[in-house]
């Protein structure tokens, strides 16, 4: 009869960004807890954390209550944008269990309002009017599809990231500007927004873009067209 495995999940990560999730043990943990370790294959590729705050290594220990069906959350982070990497959980009496890591691209994107992991708002263009309050703008991070760079989910940037800056511009700047930018993402943070707004200056037409060093340009919810009229 073959030992029993702790469930893992299979994670979609963008370069540079960080998913938390826990595993999933079939029979709670016996007296005393029950220590797990994980482990990424390759560290080049994928570290671990157990706190999104903190930069990840290779492998981690998590110690499960006694009773408890489910490991304390880890946090997967993401080094590269393309391929997959395997991660492990190791626990006395228990056979190795194993599941993947897939890294994506990553970017920032523009929204109206965050929820969770996804964008509401603007979409790719919004109007105004010379006489309108400033128009909020929240900047997230988000894995990115590898074909267009669209949008796929809102995610935590990785902590120990230098790049973190991102530039949040309009084109057009006698047209209308951002009221902040740079917004600077630390990693593991939490609300996972940065807020600028857009201030209308003249009857006109610009484009707001987030940009940042080391990450993708997202194609969608970004680059948002901006019509300001009297």
């Amino acid at each position: 009869m073959s030992a029993p495995k702790v469930a893992l999940n299979n994670l979609p990560i963008g370069k540079d960004l960080e998913v938390c999730t826990y595993g999933s043990l079939p029979i709670p943990a016996p007296a005393g807890g029950l220590t797990v370790t994980i482990a990424v294959a390759d560290p080049l590729l994928a570290k671990v954390s157990s706190d999104r705050g903190v930069a990840g290594s290779a492998n981690v220990n998590v110690a499960v209550p006694a009773g408890s069906s489910a490991t304390p959350t880890f946090c997967l982070q993401a080094l590269a944008g393309s391929g997959t990497v395997a991660y492990t959980a190791d626990a006395p009496d228990y056979d190795q269990a194993t599941a993947t890591v897939s890294m994506f691209p990553s970017g920032f994107i523009i929204c109206r309002s965050v929820s969770g992991t996804s964008c509401s708002g603007f979409g790719g263009s919004f109007s105004t009017r010379l006489t309108d309050a400033d128009t909020t703008l929240k900047i997230a991070p988000a894995r990115l599809d590898p074909v267009y760079l669209n949008l796929a989910e809102i995610q935590m940037v990785r902590p120990g990231v230098t790049s973190g800056s991102v530039a949040v511009d309009s084109t057009n700047p006698s047209v209308g500007m951002t009221t902040l930018s740079p917004v600077t993402f630390s990693g593991g943070d939490v609300p996972n927004e940065r807020t600028s707004s857009f201030h209308p200056l003249a009857a006109g037409t610009t484009v707001i873009q987030a940009t940042a060093a080391g990450f993708s340009t997202a194609s969608n919810n970004n680059n948002i067209n901006v019509t300001v009229t009297p």
